[in-house]
């Protein structure tokens, strides 16, 4: 263990789950970590390495000029920012406001996801269409700044790329493009089939700085997003990037076409996963079958056991790997009740066996059968309008839980500041648990709640988070921390 993480109690995972940022992304390649520590013990002009930076990520790519960000999420607000201001200096430091200018972001409605927040912070409202009419539609009618296409999105819906970006490209409307956890390629297939601007992270499989990506295509808009990003004074201050980062970055991009690692990287994780699965084998409980969606995509290898009363659920598994040491995640995207998904591409080789070995032990520890059985508690006795007080760390809001008994169970709602959604309630031991999925724009939000019955009602903490479709699963979940929240029955007949 690193003595530094050690110091501050920190022990580190085996990553067989995926590059999440949750779990500090990849791990960065040695040319990387010896080209950020030069940069970071000397100083630079950072317009003159800006310069330098782009040159090179347009050599590299066949792109017109490429920006290193501070993540994917960074490049989308640079990007919109780009479209809707430039390098106007009164629309620049006007925003969030924008003025009667172009002030919308067009977007296929299968392609929201969660991470739409990064156009709304750059003051643009999110307009969705489901098809190429309503697309022309909007873009006559509308001010629209930007058209955005979430690529692992391309066959959802019947929306070719092609045809949007001649659409964006008759109207003067730039198409940005969002692969940020797809493989680079060159010659780039997004560029070649019209877009303006195609986002990637440099953290995952690149293996550059955890906190970095790449803002590549035309050469206006690279500049004009580099004009409203740190160190200048401008909206896109608070998202610096470090000359470290910069050239970690660029170092990244180099290896990543001069080792041909995309091929090295797949047939790495084949080998890995093999190994995984020929351990795995020697338990009798668990089938094995690899899986990989697409030619492009990283390969993994889905685990299953029979889903029956006395089997673990795949949730115990992964918290018990992680209290064990040395640590193993695994990722909760993919997971069902009696399966999950070993994503090799973060793994050395000698972890291959540490990982196989603590998962054949927990299933013939047994210790899963120990478990007690759920049961419900007061659940009759629940019917009625709550008034829900929810303790957030910056004030407090008021919900409200709405209960009735019905002839299967509980018909009950979560009534919050702008949203009613279906509540679900459980009687759990000793505690009760309430859950909630709220839409929200191109997102879910999610409450679960648990708590006891005390002298006043109920109170216990609130679990919160967001996901959309791309990132759902218990993590995204619970993203948002923890809140107190207190509950108690009113009376409304007066």
């Amino acid at each position: 263990m690193p003595s530094h993480l050690a110091r501050l109690g920190v022990f580190p995972i085996i990553n067989c789950g995926s590059m999440r940022s949750f779990y500090g992304n990849t791990v960065a390649l040695p040319e990387v970590v010896e080209a950020m520590a030069e940069a970071a013990q000397t100083h630079v002009i950072m317009e003159e390495l800006k310069e330098a930076v782009s040159l090179r990520l347009a050599e590299l790519t066949g792109f017109e000029a490429g920006l290193v960000t501070c993540g994917s999420a960074a490049a989308l607000f640079l990007a919109a920012v780009a479209c809707t201001a430039g390098n106007d200096p009164e629309k620049m430091l006007g925003l969030p406001k924008t003025f009667g200018t172009k002030n919308a972001v067009l977007m296929p409605a299968a392609h929201r996801f969660i991470y739409d927040h990064a156009f709304r912070l750059a003051g643009l409202r999110i307009v969705e269409v489901h098809s190429l009419a309503d697309a022309a539609g909007v873009l006559k009618t509308d001010s629209v700044a930007m058209i955005c296409y979430l690529g692992m999105r391309e066959k959802a819906g019947a929306m070719p790329f092609n045809e949007l970006a001649r659409l964006g490209r008759a109207n003067g409307t730039p198409v940005v493009v969002d692969v940020a956890s797809e493989f680079l390629h060159r010659p780039n297939k997004w560029q070649q089939h019209g877009a303006d601007i195609v986002i990637y992270s440099c953290g995952k499989f690149m293996r550059g700085p955890q906190a970095s990506g790449l803002l590549l295509g035309r050469q206006d808009l690279i500049e004009a997003a580099w004009r409203n990003s740190a160190p200048q004074q401008a909206a896109g201050r608070c998202m610096k990037v470090g000359k470290d980062q910069m050239l970690g970055a660029v170092i990244a991009v180099e290896q990543w076409f001069a080792e041909d690692r995309f091929n090295l990287e797949l047939d790495r994780c084949f080998d890995y996963l093999g190994t995984i699965e020929k351990e795995l084998k020697e338990e009798p409980l668990l089938k094995t079958a690899f899986h990989q969606t697409t030619e492009w995509s990283v390969p993994r290898l889905r685990v299953s056991w029979d889903d029956m009363p006395a089997s673990p659920h795949a949730n115990l598994l992964r918290a018990s790997l992680l209290k064990s040491y040395p640590r193993v995640l695994i990722c909760d995207f993919g997971m069902t009740s009696s399966s999950f998904l070993i994503d090799a591409f973060s793994l050395r080789r000698d972890d291959c066996h540490i990982v196989a070995k603590k998962i054949v032990e927990f299933f013939r520890s047994g210790a899963y059968n120990d478990r007690p059985g759920d049961q419900l508690l007061m659940l009759n006795d629940l019917a009625g309008t709550w008034a829900v007080a929810i303790d957030f760390s910056a004030g407090r809001e008021m919900h409200k839980f709405i209960i009735e008994n019905s002839a299967n169970g509980l018909d009950a709602v979560h009534s919050g500041l702008l949203f009613d959604a279906p509540l679900v309630v459980k009687g759990m031991l000793d505690r009760l648990e309430f859950t909630s999925k709220v839409p929200f724009e191109g997102v879910h939000l999610y409450y679960r709640f648990t708590g006891r019955p005390v002298s006043h009602g109920l109170e216990g903490d609130v679990v919160m988070g967001a996901a959309s479709a791309t990132n759902s699963g218990p993590v995204a979940a619970a993203q948002f921390g923890t809140a107190h929240w207190r509950a108690k029955r009113v009376d409304l007949s007066g």
